[in-house]
């Protein structure tokens, strides 16, 4: 369905709409938004699960700094091991307008945004500190932030799925049964990023809605791909759509409501 020429259409529709711009980073692929960090740890780390719980392939994680004395919290792959080497894991940070960074973003019809911890101006704030040594004057805080959201652990060869690509997203924000999704409104689809894209997944089931506008149900993303529907490491193969649910992004496809 995602591949049709009436989505493609529509999908066009709502990225011009909103003018070529993430709605809630600012990204746009052709101004000079600043590239994803991306660096190592010079020593072992242990990394430790949290209580708190995200959806899809996602899980927030701690590890100590021993340096500093304080606990560092990110995300990170539900699959990632628990204890890595020197040099064996990265952490990739990506950024986000000022601008759009103290504007509350909801990006599902409903409100049920979760508690986040990078929200916190005060957590993390070592961290923070330690890459703006790391990258020198190579981004210009004065209007851009670290996307408190946007901070993940990964090993070498995944972390290009936590950076920004050139491709806009438009993200739906609820689906509506007898529907086709290019016949839906267009306030229901906003434009995000991939990585925005991930975090809106992360945070919010996508509600269905029936005929009379009631919720029927609230569709779980992907294991795989977090929602998405494709992996870019993977898009080399069949343009990296997600197999584990045909690019749908959810756990239990979508095409028998629609009929």
């Amino acid at each position: 369905m995602l591949k049709t020429e009436e989505w493609k259409k529509k999908r066009n529709q709502i990225i011009n709409r909103d003018n070529n711009k993430c709605q809630r980073c600012g990204f746009n692929p052709a101004e000079n938004f600043p590239s994803g960090t991306v660096g190592t740890f010079s020593r072992e780390i242990i990394i430790e699960k949290t209580t708190q719980v995200l959806n899809g392939e996602v899980k927030i994680v701690r590890f100590f700094d021993i340096d500093y004395n304080e606990w560092i919290y990110c995300k990170a792959l539900k699959d990632l091991p628990n204890t890595f080497g020197p040099n064996q894991v990265l952490l990739v940070s990506n950024y986000i307008e000022k601008k759009f960074s103290n504007k509350k973003f909801n990006g599902s019809s409903i409100n049920n945004l979760g508690k986040i911890f990078f929200t916190n101006n005060q957590i993390n704030a070592r961290l923070i500190k330690e890459i703006k040594k790391l990258i020198g004057d190579q981004i210009d805080f004065d209007n851009f932030d670290f996307d408190r959201e946007a901070f993940y652990l990964s090993t070498e060869g995944k972390e290009r799925e936590f950076l920004k690509s050139i491709h806009l997203h438009v993200h739906h924000r609820c689906y509506r049964k007898k529907f086709k999704i290019w016949n839906q409104p267009e306030s229901d689809y906003v434009t995000l990023c991939n990585v925005c894209h991930r975090i809106v997944h992360e945070n919010q089931l996508i509600p269905f809605y029936n005929e009379n506008g009631d919720i029927y149900q609230y569709l779980t993303p992907c294991w795989k791909c977090g929602g998405l529907g494709y992996l870019e490491c993977y898009k080399h193969i069949d343009n990296g759509i997600c197999y584990a649910c045909n690019g749908d992004g959810y756990q239990q496809g979508l095409f028998q409501f629609f009929n």
